[in-house]
């Protein structure tokens, strides 16, 4: 398998995603998040509420962690730009996310609470990658 299948391969389980933004002082604002990769990209919903949000607005520079549970062995780093998908293309990615991580029989209960929420959807570009995977890095 190359590299990058390898990075691939990762980045379709469902992990925990640590973005980190830039805040208006120059520092980062780190938050965990839910994603699911698809198409080369890394997708994101969240709320207008969240201090995420307005960091990219202001500035769309992005990093991500995204490690295997617990101990992190294994990890990915992706640096890019984020796209801010509007509303009325949200929703089918932002449903195929919960599917990722809600039980199943949960999925239409937070998929509906979702869908009274203010978001937005960010479509992350990779720049960059930097990974390791058992100790070597790639």
């Amino acid at each position: 398998m190359n590299n990058f299948k390898k990075i691939e391969t990762f980045l379709n389980k469902p992990r925990i995603a640590v973005v980190s933004t830039i805040k208006k002082d120059g520092t980062s604002q780190l938050s965990p998040n839910w994603y699911i990769y698809l198409d080369g990209a890394i997708y994101i919903s969240t709320t207008k509420k969240r201090a995420k949000y307005w960091n990219l607005l202001r500035d769309n520079r992005v990093s991500l962690c995204i490690y295997s549970e617990p101990l992190a062995n294994d990890y990915v780093v992706i640096e890019g730009k984020c796209d801010i998908l509007p509303k009325e293309k949200i929703f089918p990615i932002t449903e195929e996310i919960v599917k990722l991580y809600v039980p199943v029989d949960l999925v239409l209960d937070r998929v509906a609470q979702i869908k009274k929420e203010d978001r937005v959807l960010l479509k992350i570009i990779p720049d960059k990658y930097l990974s390791r995977f058992w100790g070597t890095f790639i």
